[in-house]
């Protein structure tokens, strides 16, 4: 997948309604930053100047000064944003839950 974003400049997500949003942080990871509403992307995830752009709906007329603004993020600062994200950060994490619990009792 990582490829596939690769070959693209940045991710317009104008769903009216999503979750936690795989496709946003594999674009970030990726090194795409990210155009989104608040519906499409309810997490917090995506700032305004930092990875992205949020727009308040899913609006050509909104979208067109977001992309603009998304295309001055640089890859690296699309990528630092999801750091605390990948693999490496949140396994060892999850792997010490159950010791913390016995811990704890």
């Amino acid at each position: 997948m990582g490829a596939v974003m690769r070959s693209h400049d940045l991710l317009l997500m104008t769903s009216a309604f999503e979750g936690y949003s795989r496709a946003i942080v594999e674009a970030l990871a990726s090194g795409l930053p990210v155009v989104t509403t608040p519906s499409g992307e309810p997490n917090g995830l995506v700032q305004t100047g930092v990875n992205g752009a949020r727009v308040a709906s899913a609006s050509a007329d909104l979208f067109a000064p977001a992309v603009e603004i998304a295309s001055r993020i640089s890859a690296s600062a699309a990528r630092d944003s999801v750091a605390q994200l990948s693999a490496a950060t949140v396994v060892p994490n999850v792997l010490t839950i159950p010791q913390r619990v016995r811990d704890d009792a």
